[in-house]
């Protein structure tokens, strides 16, 4: 039985890079934590602050919250570059895959909620740079070449997200001239059944000279593309509001053949006439003209690129709301 039936089955996901910074990372967890309807229950962060208190390195602690790093001794002469924090009291089980691989550039973890029926997901959090190692090479490795040898059975939904430090034409603009190792990852990506989820062209990071890039990622296997548990990948730019990086959001929810059957209405959609349900559509839009002119102008137009989450779930809601008045309106029962 779940233990937490007031919350929803879907695990809502936060990756965002912080520079190091403490304050980018007290900044991005106030306003995570601000987030009620969902919540966020896991957040990855990229290049975590990393100090020593008290004769002891550590990152940063928030109450209500569990952070995870590779290990849990780490050699004072290490930074890790990657982090994982879940809310507590949320369900939310994870854990970290220590036997397929301990790097510090990069966490493989197997997430879900208690009280779900659908295998876990595998979770990679990766900061993709060069490897530390004979930095004079010319053909240096990079973190994301020692992960794919280390990537579960293709069978297993798997979500990578992070920063990846690589371009790409096919989703920056940016950049026109493709990298011989950005063509190397990709080619092993796409190997493994692996595609990008990000919106091409949408920058993930802003520096202060206003140079933009699209380099934070969201990538997934097919075995989690054909269940369709990867949702609502946005580019949030408030939530890193002290970095030069946006963070990405995203939603990993039961499979379809899981996802709980709507209530029925009781509503008989086959003898709906379209031409008076079109009419009541227009009717209601028209009652809410001001409030529905201000969002078509401000986010629906199409020269915009980014928004943010709560912005676009207010909009989906208003036409969810237009749709069942509609509905009600017209449909007739069954």
């Amino acid at each position: 039985m779940n233990q937490y039936p007031h919350q929803k089955l879907a695990i809502r996901v936060c990756s965002l890079n912080v520079n190091h910074l403490n304050t980018a990372t007290h900044a991005a967890m106030h306003y995570i934590s601000s987030c009620k309807d969902p919540p966020f229950d896991i957040i990855l962060i990229q290049e975590p602050w990393w100090q020593e208190i008290n004769s002891t390195f550590t990152t940063v602690s928030l109450a209500g919250w569990q952070v995870t790093t590779l290990k849990l001794n780490i050699h004072r002469t290490e930074c890790p570059r990657t982090a994982v924090y879940h809310r507590l009291g949320m369900g939310i089980n994870l854990m970290l895959r220590t036997d397929i691989a301990q790097d510090l550039d990069y966490m493989i973890m197997n997430i879900k909620r208690e009280g779900n029926t659908w295998p876990p997901t595998t979770l990679i959090n990766i900061y993709n740079q060069k490897t530390m190692i004979n930095n004079d090479s010319p053909t240096q490795e990079w973190t994301a070449n020692c992960l794919q040898n280390h990537i579960p059975h293709h069978s297993t939904p798997t979500i990578i997200a992070g920063d990846w430090n690589m371009r790409d034409p096919r989703w920056d603009n940016g950049i026109h001239t493709l990298n011989p190792c950005t063509r190397a990852m990709i080619e092993w990506l796409h190997g493994l059944t692996f595609a990008l989820m990000n919106k091409p062209n949408v920058p993930t990071r802003e520096d202060n000279h206003g140079h933009s890039s699209t380099i934070d990622l969201v990538f997934t296997n097919k075995a989690a593309m054909s269940t369709n548990i990867l949702s609502k990948v946005y580019v949030n730019t408030e939530i890193g509001s002290l970095s030069d990086h946006h963070a990405i959001t995203f939603t990993i929810r039961p499979p379809l053949d899981e996802s709980p059957c709507p209530t029925d209405n009781g509503l008989n959609w086959k003898h709906v006439d379209k031409e008076e349900f079109c009419e009541a559509l227009k009717d209601i839009i028209e009652q809410n003209w001001v409030v529905h002119t201000d969002t078509v102008r401000d986010l629906l137009n199409q020269n915009r690129n980014t928004a943010s989450e709560t912005k676009l779930e207010k909009v989906v809601n208003m036409i969810q709301d237009y749709l069942e008045q509609a509905a009600a309106k017209t449909v007739p029962a069954r």
